[in-house]
């Protein structure tokens, strides 16, 4: 926990949080700069986040407990999302809460393992990939569940919804297509 008038940059650091609850608090006159950084949940109790990261890797220790991880506030990622451990015997969970998750990553911005899973809760993931032109893969799989999910560029853009065989793209509330200025191809 910071407070103060205070400016944290992370730079290009792997940051890896253990504890559960809140374990990275930002006052709201604090700053918190992500530049390139790596930042690591890895508790093995509840876990609330929110703030602006470069990449957010949640549940990422090969580890035996089952841990969900909750937005707990209207969150950026500029590059990746990954959720779980290939090696893990549990599955993590990152909930979106009533959340917005921005993704302006490209390529794949949002990574769910084979031992990860997404819940949507009653929040929008919204892919916006930062780069005109680029393809951007949406996430699809049994083990995500969107509530809103919205394919929000910035720019004329490609997204390819899934990236194997069999994909399945679940969304229980409303489903967003681009803007009106911007061209979208699925």
């Amino acid at each position: 926990t910071s407070t103060g008038t205070n400016t944290f940059s992370a730079g290009s650091q792997t940051l890896t949080f253990s504890g559960s609850g809140h374990p990275l608090n930002i006052s709201s006159d604090e700053t918190f700069n992500s530049a390139s950084s790596t930042i690591r949940y890895t508790a093995t109790g509840a876990v609330t986040m929110g703030t602006d990261y470069w990449n957010l890797y949640v549940g990422t220790d090969a580890d035996g407990t089952t841990t969900t991880y909750t937005l707990g506030a209207d969150t950026t990622v500029h590059n990746v999302v990954l959720v779980g451990n290939e090696s893990s015997t549990a599955i993590d969970t990152l909930n979106g809460g009533s959340y917005i998750l921005t993704l302006r990553g490209t390529a794949t911005p949002f990574q769910i393992t084979s031992k990860g899973a997404f819940a949507g809760g009653t929040g929008t993931v919204k892919y916006m990939g930062v780069v005109g032109g680029a393809t951007t893969n949406v996430s699809a799989s049994s083990s995500i569940a969107y509530y809103n999910l919205q394919l929000i560029p910035n720019a004329n853009k490609t997204y390819v919804l899934g990236s194997g065989a069999n994909q399945t793209l679940t969304v229980n509330g409303d489903f967003d297509l681009g803007l009106d200025n911007t061209g979208i191809t699925i």
